[in-house]
């Protein structure tokens, strides 16, 4: 079993400032407790509470708010300037306005119609307004249809769905016609629908049936996890469907890399990655990166312009004359900008350094958190889960959970697949869900695991010791195809360890652990097995955060 950290008072005085950072600028209660468990744990240990802690290390914090009649008077004024006053707009301000405002005055409506704001209380539909709303929809779209409907009028839906329980019992109430949707999945249907592919010749490559059947792909996911899972269930044993799409041999991949570049024999790191995603993948397979590959075949390698530091304090002076830097902003206009400030340790500490006004994140709406959420799948590829957005964005993650409750909701607005989790761990569902993921697999490993589901690579390591030991054992007693294969990097020495780090740090890479375990997983596990931990090896490569 993990033993929990023990802060040192420089550590845990180095942590909190990298935590203010990174939150607003204040230690916060609540805040520091739902993001950061162990330093809210360490805290309340060592000094008894945040306010402490912060008087302490004399650090700012954020006192609870008292909410007043006043006090939520000045906060309905502020939002009456730029708009009406509704709920949504009020979780935007602070998440504790609306069920402040519920308990000073009983509810919502009596707060706005006590403080004046009488033109902004929801009136409730009754039957007869929502009667004309469902005609005047019926009109547009045709026979009643949840799907469309929810689509298209979701406001419309939700009120249906609270009054008659769905939307096919409000068309029996009123006597409208309505549309049957099947939308019933089940393993046997997936099995079918894939046998059905098979038949009729269609490819069955998981890429393929992504862009051609996104909703059968999504219930692959749900099912079998894998797509070559989902074949072995239906009896289809192709080799080269189970091989996987563009499986090259050396050989061929040169080839079809000189293909790629034609008679210009230049090749762009970037625009393979999006002409052909498949062949840019598989650069790192056979050579370490993509200029190796790409110089091995005789061709030419255009990379990207490097940003050097005069250069990026001309362009954010300039972007400053017409106020503070926003760094989405910047990212939306300039991404090739935004990669080099964020090399340079960030936004926030380049602009104090050089005394350029720094504006802080901007506030989302709702068609930015859309199109960062696409985005995001886009690049990953794989279904959202609360772990998969948490660990790899945590600011998108918060802005998601904002704006829709939940990552489900989010997902499911944007039509991205998404994956439950498994709440309620027990011995039986660990090993189910072990033997799910070893089944999608020829050769395993530690990181597979990790790649796969984070939060089970995380209950092997406490319930097992040993995640290795885990995947053998399972592996043993189940008769598994798989077979077990260590990806460690034999020539990693201490001298290795540190001249890595060392040539990181002088490139400017954030070298806080958790970026590191993001960026370069590798390192990260040869510093701890070579010092004992990862701080042992920056003291060892003389480096300070």
């Amino acid at each position: 079993m993990a033993r929990r950290k023990r802060y040192t008072e420089e550590e845990l005085k180095a942590d909190l400032a990298i935590w203010i950072k990174a939150n607003g600028g204040e230690l916060a209660h609540s805040q520091l407790k739902k993001t950061n468990t162990s330093l809210f744990n360490a805290c309340i240990n060592r000094y008894k509470s945040i306010g402490k802690t912060a008087a302490h290390f004399n650090l700012p914090f954020q006192e609870k708010r008292l909410w007043t009649k006043e006090v939520l008077a000045e906060q309905f004024a502020i939002l009456k300037k730029t708009g009406p006053i509704t709920k949504s707009r009020a979780d935007t301000v602070d998440k504790n306005l609306y069920p402040a405002a519920c308990r000073k005055f009983g509810s919502w409506n009596n707060a706005l119609n006590e403080l004046g704001y009488e033109d902004d209380i929801k009136l409730r539909r009754t039957d007869t307004s929502l009667l004309q709303e469902v005609d005047a929809w019926i009109d547009e779209h045709g026979k009643l249809n949840y799907i469309r409907m929810r689509k298209t009028n979701p406001a419309l839906f939700s009120a249906l769905t609270k009054k008659f329980g769905s939307v096919k019992k409000a068309a029996a109430h009123y006597e409208r016609p309505y549309e049957e949707v099947h939308r019933s999945w089940t393993r046997g249907r997936v099995i079918e629908k894939i046998k059905d592919r098979y038949n009729k010749d269609l490819s069955l490559f998981s890429s393929d049936i992504r862009k051609e059947d996104p909703a059968l792909f999504t219930q692959i996911g749900h099912y079998f996890r894998a797509v070559k899972t989902a074949l072995k269930a239906a009896g289809i044993n192709d080799a080269k469907l189970l091989a996987g799409k563009n499986k090259w041999t050396m050989e061929e991949f040169i080839e079809e890399l000189i293909n790629y570049a034609g008679e210009s024999k230049e090749v762009n790191a970037q625009q393979l990655r999006s002409d052909y995603g498949a062949l840019a993948r598989a650069c790192p397979k056979y050579f370490s990166t993509t200029r190796k590959a790409v110089e091995y075949a005789g061709l030419k390698y255009i990379g990207h312009e490097r940003w050097t530091d005069e250069e990026v304090l001309q362009e954010l002076k300039e972007i400053a004359k017409s106020g503070p830097i926003i760094p989405h902003e910047i990212l939306a206009d300039n991404s090739a900008l935004y990669s080099a400030v964020t090399k340079r340790g960030g936004f926030h500490k380049f602009c104090n350094d050089h005394d350029i006004p720094y504006g802080g994140l901007k506030e989302w709406n709702k068609k930015e958190l859309d199109w960062e959420l696409r985005l995001f799948y886009s690049q990953h590829k794989k279904p959202f889960s609360d772990t998969l957005l948490r660990y790899n964005n945590q600011a998108l993650y918060n802005a998601a959970k904002q704006h829709y409750e939940s990552i489900e909701n989010a997902a499911r607005k944007n039509a991205i697949p998404f994956e439950r989790q498994i709440r309620k761990w027990t011995a039986q569902t660990i090993g189910q869900r072990l033997i799910e993921i070893l089944e999608g697999h020829e050769i395993v490993n530690i990181s597979t695991i990790l790649e796969e589901d984070a939060s089970l690579y995380h209950k092997l390591s406490k319930s097992h010791g040993s995640v290795k030991d885990a995947i053998i054992d399972c592996i043993e007693r189940n008769n598994l195809s798989c077979r077990y294969k260590s990806r460690r990097n034999p020539l990693w020495t201490k001298e290795k360890v540190i001249q890595d780090l060392q040539t990181m740090a002088i490139a400017k890479n954030d070298m806080r652990s958790i970026k590191i375990r993001q960026t370069n997983p590798s390192l990260y596990s040869a510093s701890r097995r070579c010092f004992g931990t990862y701080a042992i090896a920056l003291d060892a490569a003389a480096i300070k955060l």
